[in-house]
């Protein structure tokens, strides 16, 4: 096929795709945060991650079938929202890491020094203020995420979020 065949084809295709429009929709942080809310208020205990997102992308679809949402969106806001606790369930791993932003919520960790008998600093642990992730020299890797209302972090068994 000749070139100009090629490049017709392909600007045909991106007109169709123009006309389809997006095949998703972003939605605004303020209505994430409003659906993590009315999903906490049904379900104070929700054992997962993707549990959660399931339970979200539901609430956030009534209003626009389109909405999609990934599950470090979702955790960002869930913190930022400061009705959420959000626990971490962590795996050491065998690599030694500096960790500069939480890989939870993605804000910057204070770092833990402590003095040797030499006068020098040794990093000790890395933790996030926002949500309470901590590593020390070697890297934890969060392995699992668990949302509780604010008030509910006492709960430990159970789980509401079906």
């Amino acid at each position: 096929m000749p070139r100009s065949r090629k490049r017709k084809k392909r600007e045909k295709a991106s007109v169709k795709e123009k006309k389809r429009g997006s095949r998703y929709h972003i939605p605004p942080s303020a209505e994430v945060a409003r659906a993590i809310i009315n999903v906490m208020k049904s379900n104070p205990v929700v054992s997962s991650q993707q549990k959660m997102l399931w339970l979200v992308l539901r609430d956030l679809r009534e209003k626009d079938s389109m909405y999609t949402l990934t599950g470090e969106r979702l955790r960002h806001i869930a913190v930022e929202t400061g009705r959420v606790t959000v626990e971490t369930e962590a795996r050491e791993t065998s690599r030694r890491r500096s960790v500069l932003r939480c890989p939870v919520c993605g804000h910057p960790t204070d770092v833990v020094k402590n003095q040797t008998l030499y006068g020098g600093t040794v990093s000790l642990v890395h933790r996030c203020p926002r949500c309470g992730y901590w590593t020390g020299i070697r890297f934890r890797l969060p392995t699992r995420y668990r949302f509780l209302l604010k008030g509910e972090a006492g709960r430990r068994s159970g789980d509401d979020g079906r």
